[in-house]
């Protein structure tokens, strides 16, 4: 009995040492597939329960402060464009799928709380992104 106590105890204790955090990303949505194309830093919270809507809201005023809004033709504090840094993660050869050329494609602003799913942090481009041979271009129909 004493070792289930003691078991359970350091169980407890793991788990009570498990520190939250939220993740805020940059996904395009593609024919057959939604695919993270840019992270930001994680958000700090307090915990995976009641945390939910700091996440959320935190990664919108992120992703609203990294694109300016939306705009994928504001400056990055690089000196690129919101658009050219996602086409150059895009097309990377590190990147799980490259893609150099992206056509018409709207950018949405995701959360990711703990070890739960991505969810939308309502944030959406203002233009569509399209990127050619990497390089971020203006859209044609």
């Amino acid at each position: 009995m004493k070792t289930i106590l003691v078991l359970f105890a350091l169980v407890a204790a793991v788990v009570a040492q498990k520190e939250p955090w939220c993740r805020c990303g940059i996904f395009i949505n593609f024919d057959d597939e939604q695919e993270l194309v840019y992270t930001l830093e994680n958000i700090i919270i307090d915990d995976c329960v009641a945390s939910a809507e700091a996440c959320k809201t935190g990664c919108a005023a992120e992703i609203n402060e990294f694109t300016n809004d939306g705009d994928l033709w504001s400056l990055t504090s690089s000196g690129e464009t919101v658009g050219q840094a996602i086409c150059t993660k895009m097309a990377a050869a590190e990147h799980h799928h490259s893609h150099h050329y992206i056509h018409n494609r709207n950018v949405y602003g995701y959360f990711g709380l703990c070890a739960g799913p991505w969810e939308y942090a309502d944030v959406k481009s203002q233009q569509m992104l399209c990127c050619e041979d990497g390089v971020h271009a203006h859209c044609h129909n």
